[in-house]
């Protein structure tokens, strides 16, 4: 993508072939698709407030996210639609913040996080089949930050505790928790994506000497490593997404402009 619009979250099909993000270069946060070979950007939703976070299905055919009603307060609710465009329907109605869904991978299943019961939460959206009626479940687990991944077992969901590194089964189990400031001196990350594989966690994170980027985490134990440099400090990786073989991310660019004035006294 170029510009200097605004690009946040992106996902990559599971085919490797499209790219979904959202964007504001219409004035407001709208979705859109882009091929992953070039080409111009297609919107894919035009609703009144803002759109976030989409993510495909692991079919391909779908794609989650969650929308903000205009004057919400920050008020969201969890959404779908097929993933060639089409009407987006909702699948939450709760007057709260429900964001940041993350496909199972049978694709029967979503879990989100919500503050509903006054505390950031994770919550299961279900369906019986692919077509099927979607029903709530939970909640199943804490997740104060960015719900982030399922496992690609289906095991659990991967999600931060504002201390450790957590996989909490549907079931609310703790599968295992890491505290990553004493193995690996990261002081803070965000947006957690397992690889294909589930052999290797990816997070966009700080470590406590300063460096930024992305770090390869091996779930079996064993130090982080730096996989990607974010050693300029205009332009820093941050939201990741897995391809088949790749992994993509969006970087934030700051520009800053001198200005000459003339003064009177």
């Amino acid at each position: 993508t170029s510009g200097s619009q605004v690009i946040e979250l992106p996902d990559v099909s599971p085919d490797g072939r499209w790219l979904v993000f959202g964007s504001d270069r219409r004035g407001n946060m709208d979705l859109y698709r882009m091929s992953l070979g070039g080409g111009e950007a297609v919107p894919l939703t035009a609703l009144p407030g803002g759109e976030w976070n989409p993510r495909w299905s692991p079919d391909g055919r779908e794609i989650a996210f969650n929308a903000n009603a205009p004057g919400s307060s920050g008020r969201s609710q969890i959404m779908a639609m097929p993933a060639e465009g089409g009407s987006p329907f909702a699948l939450t109605n709760n007057p709260s913040t429900n964001s940041y869904a993350a496909w199972s991978p049978s694709g029967l299943a979503i879990a989100f996080r919500s503050n509903r019961t006054g505390r950031m939460r994770v919550w299961l959206l279900a369906r019986d089949s692919v077509g099927g009626a979607w029903h709530e479940t939970g909640p199943f687990g804490d997740c104060l930050s960015v719900l982030s991944d399922w496992a690609p077992d289906g095991s659990g969901v991967l999600c931060d505790t504002d201390e450790d590194l957590i996989l909490v089964s549907p079931h609310g189990r703790v599968l295992w928790r890491r505290n990553l400031i004493p193995t690996s001196g990261l002081i803070s990350y965000l947006f957690a994506r397992y690889a294909r594989d589930g052999r290797t966690i990816y997070v966009s994170g700080t470590h406590r000497d300063g460096r930024q980027g992305v770090w390869a985490i091996p779930v079996a134990g064993g130090a982080p490593r730096l996989v990607i440099a974010s050693d300029d400090p205009a332009r820093v990786a941050t939201f990741l997404s897995m391809g088949p073989d790749r992994l993509y991310l969006a970087v934030s660019e700051y520009e800053s402009d001198i200005w000459v004035a003339k003064l009177r006294w």
